[in-house]
């Protein structure tokens, strides 16, 4: 027998960029998107068939493009070091509380950077205990699980070029790569992934005042490229580079979206850069609220005026169709 049910939702962001959708009917089949369609008074408000979530946003799942699920955002430097130094059974741990960060605050897929160790590896290798979080999770050098997918970290304009030329699909940072590289990024359709959130912690951990200047100047000139990145048409993804100093896994996804919208882009033009943009360069078949997708949302309480912010505190997160049983509300940071 089918489980069918629908969702009321008081305002809709599909992923796709477009403004939000007021007051939407979602129908769902078999944890599968079946419908969507404007909720009008032939609809029924109390119907056991339909959950009314009248008083929140829906919104696709997080992708954060670059991570470092192996270490942590603190400051602690000889806990840096530590965790440098780890070997497997100290660090599995810690990737486990990171994956859980970031599922609190509705991440669902994550392209790790670095895996030096193989630590990643072997953690996606062994069995999935109970009640852990679907997070999705693709480590530097598994070319395999996502088809060829080719980010370079490069900046200033050489390097940018000559990553460029050599046909990346996508450059990490890419501080300094000028105009012309932009311009060259949106022809051959190359995505920018600038983690700007890791620039913004320098520039508040910076120790003295001559090197907090530099930080900020680094930070402004960024926005102000990804400013132009967006006027040009250059596919924007989130990453975050989180488990960098101050770059807190699952919190700085949220920090990422508000840098984006300072840099020029509407909230929802952000949210698809966390969506649509990451699955697209990931090849994952989600990041959309569309019919015949998997249904897959956040249910973020308030209104569209109050996001970003309220993706810190998500009132749920939805999987194939139903509330996930594993999600706690008021998520506590694991990470000091």
């Amino acid at each position: 027998m089918s489980d069918i049910h629908a969702v009321r939702a008081g305002r809709l962001i599909d992923g796709s960029g477009g403004p939000p959708e007021r007051s939407v009917l979602v129908r769902i089949k078999d944890g599968t998107i079946a419908a969507i369609t404007p909720y009008g008074p032939g609809d029924v408000a109390d119907s056991p068939s339909i959950i009314d979530l009248s008083c929140a946003v829906l919104c696709p799942p997080f992708i954060d493009c670059h991570v470092h699920l192996a270490l942590s955002g603190t400051t602690d430097l000889q806990l840096r070091r530590r965790l440098a130094e780890a070997g497997y059974a100290d660090i599995r741990p810690v990737i486990r509380r990171h994956l859980d960060d970031l599922f609190a605050h509705g991440v669902l897929a994550v392209r790790d950077a670095g895996d030096r160790h193989g630590f990643l590896q072997h953690y996606v290798e062994e069995p999935v205990p109970t009640g852990s979080p679907p997070v999705v999770i693709w480590a530097a050098g598994q070319t395999e699980c996502a088809g060829v997918t080719v980010m370079v970290h490069a900046n200033g304009r050489e390097p940018v070029h000559t990553a460029i030329t050599a046909g990346c699909d996508a450059i990490v940072h890419g501080c300094g790569m000028g105009r012309d590289n932009l311009e060259r990024m949106a022809e051959r359709g190359v995505v920018l992934i600038p983690t700007l959130q890791a620039m913004k912690a320098a520039v508040e951990q910076a120790a003295d005042p001559s090197a907090k200047k530099l930080a900020a100047k680094a930070l402004a000139t960024q926005l102000e490229q990804v400013a132009l990145a967006r006027e040009l048409g250059v596919t924007v993804a989130l990453g975050t580079d989180a488990g960098s100093p101050g770059v807190l896994h699952g919190e700085a996804v949220v920090e990422e979206l508000k840098l984006l919208i300072r840099a020029g882009f509407s909230l929802t033009e952000a949210v698809r850069c966390a969506t649509v943009n990451g699955a697209d360069l990931l090849g994952l078949d989600r990041g959309r609220i569309a019919v015949g997708s998997r249904a897959d949302f956040l249910v973020a309480r308030g209104t569209p005026a109050q996001l970003p912010r309220k993706f810190s505190y998500l009132e749920a997160i939805w999987l194939a169709g139903r509330p996930s049983p594993i999600y706690q509300k008021n998520p506590q940071r694991s990470e000091r």
